[in-house]
Parts: structure tokens; sequence; C-alpha cells
């Protein structure tokens, strides 16, 4: 009788069935180790039926249902390689996917394989050692797929033999041991491979492999082999002077470090083992948590004293999968304290060095026993003034003990405290409390360490009211409006509101007079929106010159007389550095809209009114523009028209179009509109200015230029007003330009004002008579003006002289 199906079968069953119960084990490895278990089961009562099934379409069918089993192993053990060595994380989905494509195109092949045979090239029986069987005989896929599980085999090894050179002595040991086990059922297959007939055309490779899967399991209960995966380490961890115990949720050692087995006094490998029964003093170290504790480890001639405390590891799913206990020799700060304890005057030298508040209390009715110098100073005493008194008296004003007192909880506990507490003074500490015990671990008080946080905690506001508030107006900023919205938004018995504000013409004021004033703009329409809205109104900035406010229990007649009170408000403003003027739009929500929506609305609203206002809003504005350019320029009304006058004429006698002629009218008003930036002690000096102040003076035509770029009206002439006064030979300013690259509207301004300012005279000339003034702009024909400009120029001026005398 053939025992070998009964055999593998029987195999099957059991590897299926521990397979199941190290799939309970929830771990990354041995769910790795499940997989296999149940696909070598899969293959060995597939194979067990394929031996007694005696009809060859049986034979066949067995072996096609049992080939994914035997595909898939060699796959599921090079993932068992990878995880084990701590490379998971190069297993991606796609590269896991990758990797079982072949095996599922083998599988394929072996269901379609009457089709091809290309896995199968025949079948025939045999004799061998297990009597009469089948024999499959091995077709040009077999081979790929047989190459195809060996190299991945080889990696798998590679990694391994990788691992060994690397890990410590104890993990190397466990990785040899399952490397030698997982070897095994690969010379079975290669008997299979190139002996079939040995074996009566059995594969011995299901039963071996079963049975080494078996052996794994085993091992993973007995020693901890799944569970005790390698923790991520280096020589880095062996080489430190602190120990590191890792532990599982069983307080199983996962691994320990050569520091900590010295300290542990630990000779032989505890891997694996209980720490209870393995670790001398397991009773003091299983209470430790995340505040550390001191162990003696001596005995009575020599004590060693170290600091111990304890962290979970938490996994990817954030389960707890055990612990690390972290060890750190302080033998030598325990001794410098001891001393420190019983020296009055090393005492002394510390407590005085110390610029933190120490005091110490023998007994709970917290009267000081003694304390540094720094504690007295708190409070403006002496030293000698405190000592004595009740701590709740001196820094609290209290006739009773604070409540929550850090220093009581200990007396009554016996563990160390930390609080923060504010003084009456406004004061913000930070409050330690720590044990003093004697001998037999008995408190003979407690001492108790002050920190002064104020200015930390004053920081902690700072920052609190910034990430809800605009650093510039102190409204609130846009992500708490957001947050406020979305709230209030839900509630369907609230009605709410919004208004949306725009600050016109900001561009130009910082343009013109630098971002200080446009800061100081915003601020005046912050403080504007504050006094016309409602104390329960939630104002804020939205963007750069954009404001939103946000209004419950509203319609839309209440959004009205707000806008109104808004423009009434700006209409009443003193209008520095110009006019304030504010778009305003509002919408209230509708009850199926969304945020998204209200805000759309009110935007565009907003924008329509900006765009309905703007032309009046920028006429107000350049008519205050030149109102202040009048009051600060040497030329009045009466002057301003003749100039306009001269220039007209001249435009008229050069056949500019109309359109020129309109720009050069509006090139000779705001031509110097850069000089309302410059000190007016400078513009009105009647001496000669300093080089310094001649730069500032200069700085006019590219100022006016800027200010014009920001202004639509004055947008067509900004070039002009940069250039108007370079020179034809290219030795004006600010370009230094030349010729006809520079503007003709320039270039004509540049002469009749000229012409103007030497018929007035100035601060610094006399006036000229007209053949003076005619001459001198011949003289600079070609240096300071464009040389046929000049000619025409002077002959316009020759003909109205003759209208004047014939008159």
């Amino acid at each position: 009788m053939n025992y070998f199906p009964i055999i593998l079968q029987t195999t099957g069953i059991i590897v299926f069935t521990f397979g199941l119960i190290i799939w309970d084990r929830k771990s990354l490895l041995s769910s790795n180790l499940a997989l296999l278990a149940f696909a070598l089961a899969l293959w060995s009562i597939t194979d067990s039926f394929l031996y007694v099934s005696p009809p060859l379409k049986h034979k066949i069918y067995w072996a096609v249902i049992g080939y994914p089993g035997s595909q898939f192993s060699p796959v599921l053990l090079f993932f068992f390689f990878f995880n084990f060595t701590g490379l998971e994380k190069l297993l991606t989905r796609k590269r896991i996917i990758l990797l079982c494509i072949l095996p599922l195109i083998s599988v394929v092949m072996a269901a379609t394989n009457s089709w091809h045979h290309w896995l199968w090239a025949s079948i025939k029986e045999t004799e061998g050692w297990f009597g009469s069987g089948t024999l499959f005989v091995h077709g040009p896929w077999f081979w790929v797929e047989v190459i195809y599980s060996y190299t991945l085999i080889g990696v798998g090894v590679f990694l391994y033999l990788r691992f060994l050179i690397k890990s410590s002595k104890e993990l190397s040991l466990k990785a040899r041991q399952i490397l030698t086990l997982s070897i095994f059922p690969f010379f079975g297959h290669l008997l299979y491979i190139f002996y079939p007939e040995a074996f009566s055309g059995c594969d011995l490779t299901p039963l071996i492999f079963g049975a080494v899967v078996l052996i794994f399991i085993w091992f993973s209960f007995r020693y901890q082999y799944i569970d005790l995966v390698p923790i991520a380490r280096s020589t880095l961890i062996d080489n430190l002077e602190v120990g590191f115990l890792f532990l599982d949720i069983f307080n199983r050692i996962v691994d320990i470090n050569p520091k900590a087995k010295n300290f542990l006094n630990l000779t032989n490998s505890v891997i694996g083992k209980s720490a209870e029964n393995s670790i001398p003093i397991w009773s003091k170290l299983e209470k430790i948590s995340n505040d550390p504790i001191i162990v003696d480890l001596g005995n009575n001639k020599k004590h060693i004293y170290l600091s111990v405390y304890s962290s979970p590891v938490i996994n990817k799913n954030k389960s707890c999968i055990g612990k690390v206990i972290v060890f750190n020799e302080i033998t030598e700060q325990l001794m410098i304290k001891e001393a420190w304890l019983k020296t009055e005057q090393e005492k002394s030298l510390i407590l005085q060095a110390m610029n933190d508040m120490v005091a110490f209390y023998n007994s709970p009715d917290l009267t000081i026993s003694w304390a540094n110098p720094a504690a007295a100073i708190s409070v403006n005493r002496k030293l000698d003034e405190i000592t004595g008194l009740h701590c709740y008296e001196i820094w609290n004003q209290r006739s009773e003990p604070c409540e929550g007192c850090p220093v009581l909880k200990t007396f009554a506990t016996g563990e160390k405290q930390t609080i923060e507490k504010e003084t009456p003074d406004g004061r913000a500490w930070e409050l330690r409390s720590y044990p003093v015990f004697d001998k037999q671990k008995n408190i003979l008080g407690v001492v108790e360490l002050g920190y002064d946080i104020t200015i930390r905690k004053n920081f902690e506001k700072r920052m609190r009211y910034f990430s809800f508030h605009d650093a510039l107006t102190g409204l609130y900023n846009r992500a708490y409006f957001e947050e406020e919205l979305k709230r209030l938004f839900g509630s369907r018995e609230i009605q709410i509101g919004i208004l949306l504000a725009d600050v016109n013409g900001l561009k130009l004021v910082n343009d013109a007079f630098g971002h200080q004033a446009g800061d100081l703009l915003l601020k005046r329409v912050a403080d504007i929106l504050r006094l016309a809205c409602r104390k329960e109104d939630l104002i804020a900035r939205w963007g750069g010159d954009e404001f939103i406010v946000l209004l419950t229990n509203v319609n839309i007649e209440n959004l009205k007389e707000l806008e109104i009170r808004i423009q009434e408000a700006c209409l009443k403003d003193n209008n520095e550095p110009v006019p304030l003027s504010i778009s305003v739009g509002y919408a209230i929500k509708e009850k199926r809209g969304t945020i998204e929506e209200l805000l759309k609305i009110t935007e565009e609203r907003m924008y329509r009114k900006k765009l309905d206002e703007g032309p009046f809003n920028r006429h107000r504005i350049l008519d205050y523009l030149e109102d202040v350019l009048e009051k600060i320029s040497s030329e009045n009304g009466k002057q301003m028209e003749n100039l306009t006058s001269l220039s007209n004429a001249f435009a008229q006698e050069l056949g500019l179009s109309e359109h020129e002629k309109k720009q050069l009218d509006l090139l000779i008003r705001f031509h110097d509109l850069g000089k309302i930036t410059i000190p007016q002690d400078i513009i009105n000096k009647t001496i000669e200015l300093t080089p310094e102040e001649w730069e500032s003076i200069k700085k006019h035509s590219e100022i006016g230029y800027r200010i014009a770029n920001s202004s639509p009206e004055l947008a067509p002439i900004a070039e002009a007003i940069l250039a108007h006064h370079e020179h034809w030979n290219g030795r004006g300013y600010p370009q230094n330009l030349e010729g006809e690259k520079i503007p003709l509207l320039a270039r004509i301004l540049a002469i009749v004002e000229a012409y103007d300012v030497m018929l007035r005279g100035s601060s610094y000339k006399a006036p000229m008579t007209e053949i003076q003034a005619c001459r001198e702009i011949q003289n600079q024909a070609g240096k300071q003006f464009d040389p046929r400009l000049v000619e025409v120029f002077l002959k316009l001026v020759h003909q109205t002289r003759l209208k004047k005398v014939a008159e």
C-alpha cells in the first residue's frame, strides 16, 4: 500500500490548521507565513488526490487545482525573506502585482495545457520506490517557472546573507536557522525535476516544504521567531552608553543591547524568553511608565543607580506591539545630588548660582525651610524675609494653599508634580515639585523649582492672537472668518448677511506715498468699519485691500444702512494722503444656498459697484492730487493757464492730433505729480539746494511715473512724466535718454516749461525778457531741447510777438 498520499494529505491539513492559528497573530510576518501555509496545504492536499485518482483526467484535474499552491509558494517565501530582513517598504502594491504575474500565467497554462502542451508535454505511467505512479513530462514553460522560482529564491538568499553579516549575534543565529530550514524543500524539488522516476513521479517538495513551515510555526510559538522580527537597529544602538530592552505585548524579550545586558547582569542569550523569568529585578521594572524611575542595582558594598523609563511601541495600525525600556546610569549624578543635600556650603553655592526659584518644604504646612536668592528676588525681598513664611502668602497673597498645589500633591503621593500657574502680579510660572526620601523611602520633604515662563506665555498668547487676527489692522483674519462662517452657516435659525468692502486707490497710495502710507490707509478703513458696525458683527481683513463683515440676524435693509454709515464716514475722513473711498457689496444667505454662492454673489455686487463708481472715484482722486500739486507748486492758477495756452498754441503749430493735444494738456497739469511726496521745505527753499536735496528733487519724475501708472487716466502720459527732464543730448535724468528716444510730449513740455520759468523767474534767477528767453532757448537747441521743435517754437513766439505789436 502507498502511504505517501496519506502523509501528504495529513501534512496539508496540519499545515492549514496551524496557518489559521498563526494568522491570528496579526503581524506582517505571521500573515506572510500563514499565506505560505495555506498555499502549501492546497499543494499537498491536491497532490494527495492526484496520486490516488486512477483516471488520467482526474489526475490532470487535481494537478490544475493544486497548481496555484506550487506556483505561489516560492513567491510567498520571497516575500517572507523581504519582510524578515526589514525591507517590506520595497514591496509596494505595484511590485507585488508584477511578481505575481508569471505565477498567474502558469496557473492559466496549467488549466489550458491540453490545448498547447507547453507545461506538460505528455503524461505517462512509471515505476519507482513508491510503486507505480504517474509521470508528468515537462514542457518548455515548466522550465520558465523553475528559472523564475529559483531566481526569487536566489534574491531572497542574497538578502538573507547580507542580513546575517549586519545582524547582532542573537538575530544572526535566528536568521541562519530560518535560512537553513528554507533551503531543504528545494533539494526535494531538484530531485523531482531531475530524477522523477526514482519516486514514481511523486513530488516530495510539498511534503518537505510543509514540514519546514510547521517547524517555522512551532518556532514562532516556542521562540517567538515571528513576533521577534528584527527591530530597526544598527551598530549605533549596540555601541551606545544607554541600555535598550525591547519587549513584546507578552513581556517576552525581543531584543537587548550589550549595555542593557551588562546593567541587568545577563550573560546568556535571553531573546524570546519571558522578562519575568530572565531579569532578576523585573518586579521593579514592570511598574515603570513614561516618567523615569530610579533603580538601585547594587548590593551593600556598591550601588549602581539607573534612570529607567518605558515607552510603548506602536505599529502602522496604531496598535501597541510591545514596549522599549531605556536604562541610563545616573550613579554619578545621584552621588552629586546626595552630596549637595548633605553639604550646606555646596547647597548654598549651587542655589545662589541658579537663576530659577528653588524652595524646600519639610512639612505639608508649606512653610519655607530654605530657599535660594532667586526665590527672594522674585518677590523683591531678602532671603531671610521669606524663610519661615508660607509660600502661598508670599507669591499668591492668599491665606490658604492654592488649588492644585504641586507640593501638597508630592507630599501626598511621593511623586514628581508639574503645573503652570499665574501669580496675581501677572507673571506665569512653571512649578515642579520633587520628593526627597530617606534610606527607608520615607519623605523627608519636597523641593520646589519655579521657572519664570512669562515671556514664553506672552509669546504663546501673541501667537494665538495672530493665528486669528490680522497683524496690521487688528481685525480678524480670513482663516478665522471662514471658520466662523462655516459654523454659523449651518444654523437655520440665524439669518446671515455678508458685506464685502474694497478700498479704492490703495495701489496709488502705495506707489505715491510708500507702503507705510498704504498701511495707515488700511488702518483708517478698519477704524471706520469698527465704528460703522455693531459690536456683535465680525469684521475681518479678507485680502490685500478687501475687508469683509459677517452679520447675524439682519435683513437687506440693515445692510443698506451699514453701507450708508460706511460711506458717510469716508466723506468725513481727513483725505490724507488721498480721499478715502470704499466700494461695497452685500448679500443675505439664501435658504438653499451654499457658502461659495453667498460669497460669489457678494463679490460680484462689490465689483459691479466698484466698476460703476470707478470713474467718479478716480476723477475725485485726480482733482484732489491736482489741488495738492497746485498748493505745493510755484505755478499759480494764472501761470498754469498761460502755460496751457502756450502749449496748446505750440501743439497746434506742430499739427498734433486732438488725442495728442488732450494728452499734452494732461501732462501740463500733472508733470510735477511726483513732487507731492517731496518734503515741502525742500520745494519752497529759497536758497541753493544741497546735493542731497537736489537728488530728492530729481526723484519726482520717477515717483510721478509710478503714480501715473496707478491711474487709468494718467497711465498714457506716464512715460512722458518720467522723461520730461531728459535732455536731447542725453545728459538729463533719470534715464539719460537722448534724441527721439525721449517721448514727443516730454520734449514739447521741456521747451514750454523752460520758457515759462525764464519769463517768470525763480528763487534762484531773475525773470528774463522774451528776447532773452528766446536766445536761451536757441542756445540750448541740440543740447537740452529738440532743435526741430525749438525752431517751430521760436517761430511761434515771434509770430505771437508781432501780433501783440500790431494790436
